[in-house]
This record gives C-alpha cells, structure tokens and sequence, in this order.
C-alpha cells in the first residue's frame, strides 16, 4: 500500500533470530524530506501494531538502522516497515517472518536481488540450488562466505532456492 512516491530508498529489510531476540537490519538512501519509519509487528502477518518508531538519518546516502525485538511472540513474527515522509505519505515495505517454534529461519535479502543474495540460516545445509521457473538447476553452491551467494552470471527473473542438507531440505522462492 502507497498514498503516493515517497522521497526514500528502501535498500534491503531483514530479520534474524539474536538468541531469544529478534534483529530487524534495513538500509535506505535518499531520505531527504523523509520523516520516520514505524516498525510495525503481527503474530498472524494481518494485524499489525507498531513496535518502535525510529527517525530517520536524513540526506541522500546509504543510512543502516539496527532494531531488537526483545520480546518476540513464542511462534510466528512478522515485520514490517512504514516509511512516513514529512507531509505523512506513506508506504509499507515488504513483510519480514521470524519463527521461534522451528530449529531455524530462513531469510533472503535483498529482494529483489540483482548481483548477490544473502540467506540467513544458510549455514545449516550442505547444498544450495537456484532453479529457475522451469524446474531447472541454473546454479549450484556448497557455502559461501557470510551466506553471500554470486548470482551475477543470472538473468533477471524469478528462482527457487533449494536448500538440502542430510536430514532436512527447503523450498524457497
């Protein structure tokens, strides 16, 4: 949802699992005129209320802002972000899942990707595959360094990401 163009940049938006926490990352640019971000948070992914508001850095570089959420729900956590500009238009990122009831959560950002992509939680499977829309296995990787994934050699459009280790295997999209 919009009311109109907003003058920010919204980069990348993400969440991971810190211990018992939850660490919302998002980088912007371009946030001249631009007020503030409402973090907002559901446990169904409907029915969100806001958790923090944070005021932006201004100007028209990169800016990174850091949240915890230090009271997760015990299962499904969901975020997202209203980016207000000064006249209170807005828009809303992206949604964000955390889950606490599984052994792990997944995470691709950015979305959408262009040269790399970074997935939280890749550290525990043994195989990746990007396939494309046609079931075919385009590109495949052991591990990367910091789970940043080269997907350069790519053309635009979308792909499932296999996940596969000895005991589990995932299908993301």
């Amino acid at each position: 949802f919009t009311s109109g163009p907003l003058p920010v940049h919204l980069l990348d938006f993400s969440a991971n699992k810190d211990g018992s926490k939850v660490k919302l990352n998002w980088t912007s640019s371009d946030e001249t005129n631009f007020s503030h971000y409402r973090v907002e948070k559901s446990a169904d992914g409907t029915v969100f209320t806001t958790m923090a508001v944070v005021k932006s850095k201004g100007g028209a570089l990169n800016n990174y802002y850091q949240l915890y959420d230090e009271q997760p729900f015990a299962r499904s956590n969901y975020y997202r972000l209203k980016q207000v500009d000064n006249d209170n238009k807005f828009t809303y990122s992206r949604i964000v899942r955390i889950d606490f009831d599984k052994k792990y959560t997944l995470n691709i950002s950015p979305d959408p990707a262009h040269d790399y992509v970074v997935i939280s939680g890749a550290e525990n499977f043994t195989r990746i595959a990007f396939i494309d829309v046609s079931g075919k296995v385009v590109k495949q990787f052991v591990s990367a360094p910091g789970n940043k994934f080269d997907i350069s050699s790519l053309n635009p459009g979308m792909y499932f990401i296999r996940l596969s280790s000895y005991e589990d295997m995932k299908v993301l999209k």
